[in-house]
């Protein structure tokens, strides 16, 4: 099941120059976008002076990035564009471990870091997260479960981080 919904992704964008170009370059935006997002975040909680609130939100999404690339070192999956003999990157990603991935798990834990903010726009943080997910995977840099894992991590530290009180 998850090389057939990963061949159905890359298989559209490969097959279609529109929706490739539109997988890679939401691929490549995604990091630019969930930076600039964190960066307007943590002003925002800087400039109202909760500086445990800054402190909070600064750290979850690294501790969940470093959990995530210790658990890629723990479980060696080959992205798809190493294992697959048919599948090329289309952005030129070098070779390295791809489960969980990182980029759908960064994405999805500074769309949850939002809840100490503003907590209405986790919603619509978490649309470009999910098609942060589903570009990685047209792309040929990620399996679904893959994909799914990195949100899965992500959305976890933010609900335990941000949104559950102990």
């Amino acid at each position: 099941m998850n090389r057939k919904i990963f061949y159905l992704l890359y298989n559209a964008a490969t097959r279609n120059e529109k929706l490739k170009k539109t997988a890679v370059a939401l691929s490549k935006c995604a990091e630019l976008f969930f930076f600039i997002i964190y960066g307007i975040g943590a002003l925002m909680i800087f400039m109202s002076g909760k500086y445990l609130m800054l402190a909070k939100y600064l750290i979850i999404p690294f501790v969940t990035l470093c959990y995530n690339t210790f658990l890629r070192r723990i479980l060696k999956r080959p992205r798809p564009f190493v294992k697959e003999a048919d599948v090329v990157s289309l952005r030129g990603h070098k070779e390295s471990y791809s489960c969980p991935s990182n980029h759908a798990a960064s994405a999805a834990v500074i769309a949850m870091s939002w809840y100490c903010i503003m907590p209405q726009a986790v919603i619509i943080l978490m649309i470009p997260a999910f098609f942060t997910g589903v570009s990685r995977m047209m792309t040929g840099e990620h399996y679904p479960f893959d994909v799914a894992l990195g949100w899965l991590i992500g959305i976890t530290a933010g609900l335990l981080g941000f949104v559950i009180r102990f």
